[in-house]
């Protein structure tokens, strides 16, 4: 009798697992409406306050010469930020804490402090300053589901899409925006993109940036930078 119970109680309860996971896998593995998961993902990805980010950015001139603009490695918490790298041949660190922007200078190693934050036009160094805002779109079109790409040891959902971009400087020098976005399975943020532009005056003009997010709403701690 005691055998019998255990029976009626334990199948029930395979069942019910079995179909929890079968509707898991359904909806991860299978069902994947590619307008949902990229706007998810944009919503996701822009509503957070602090991440960490690379971006490589290369302009290719008349399709052939390629040009290096920046490679920068930065970090954002609210209105603070810091980065470094290269930008325009140059070696670049930079701090921006509260209304204080110091910048290091190579030359003699000291930090020179300039109030407020007018040390670099933001509408011309957006991507370096705030990379999540090459997401704001006013339009998302031609959005296409191309499946999942393993990086490291995780699977990641990829899509293509072509949008209207939000910005005064991209929108004013490029055009024929195409995105190519990585999507975190779990968390649905937008872990890395490709983006390619055409210029608007000579289309042969080729912008491309290479973004990599990571370590989204983590505890970062930006503060000024000590002489040594």
């Amino acid at each position: 009798m005691i055998r019998i119970r255990w029976f009626w109680i334990v199948i029930p309860l395979l069942i019910i697992a079995l179909c929890i996971g079968g509707f898991y896998y359904y909806t991860e593995e299978i069902k994947v409406i590619p307008e949902e998961l990229v706007g998810e993902s944009l919503e996701k990805t822009l509503d957070n306050t602090s991440y960490r980010y690379e971006t490589l950015i290369t302009l290719k001139l008349d399709g052939k010469e390629e040009r290096l603009l920046s490679n920068i490695k930065g970090e954002r918490s609210a209105d603070n930020f810091h980065f470094k790298g290269e930008m325009l041949g140059q070696k670049v660190e930079v701090f921006q804490v509260k209304d204080n922007t110091y910048s290091l200078d190579l030359k003699s190693g000291k930090w020179m402090i300039t109030p407020g934050n007018e040390l670099f036009q933001p509408e011309l160094f957006m991507t370096e300053l705030n990379p999540l805002s090459n997401f704001s779109f006013s339009e998302v079109n031609d959005i296409v589901y191309l499946g999942k790409e393993k990086i490291g040891n995780k699977k990641y959902y990829v899509a293509t899409c072509k949008p209207i971009v939000k910005n005064t400087f991209m929108e004013k020098y490029w055009q024929d925006f195409s995105y190519r976005l990585w999507i975190d399975k779990r968390s649905r943020r937008i872990v890395k993109a490709q983006i390619h532009a055409k210029n608007i005056k000579d289309p042969k003009d080729l912008m491309n940036i290479s973004l990599i997010l990571y370590d989204f709403n983590k505890k970062i701690t930006i503060e000024p930078p000590k002489e040594d």
